[in-house]
């Protein structure tokens, strides 16, 4: 129901997310902190996918972000969703494609 997406509690959840970067760039990632500000804007990161195969002059890094950030559960899509009626009689589904 709309309202267990309302009441859940997306700041305080958190997802590990991996990816390769340059070598100079792997120190300004800790573990279990959020994604560094200091990355350079324009970077790459190369993230894993079947059948990848590392970057030369890569290093695996991870970092921290909270559901609300993995998913977009903005306040704005909140926002819409109640436009749709009652929290409490709007059921939303999800389905994944793969």
């Amino acid at each position: 129901m709309l309202q267990e997406i309302i009441d859940y509690d997306w700041d305080n959840q958190y997802v590990t997310q991996w990816a390769y970067v340059k070598h100079q760039y792997a120190h300004l990632f800790q573990d279990n902190a959020s994604f560094p500000a200091e990355f350079p804007e324009g970077e790459p990161l190369y993230f894993v996918l079947p059948n990848w195969k590392q970057e030369p002059e890569t290093t695996e890094v991870s970092w921290v972000t909270s559901y609300k950030e993995y998913v977009g559960c903005s306040e704005q899509f909140i926002e819409e969703l109640l436009e749709l009626g009652s929290p409490h009689e709007i059921r939303i589904i999800f389905w994944f494609d793969a």
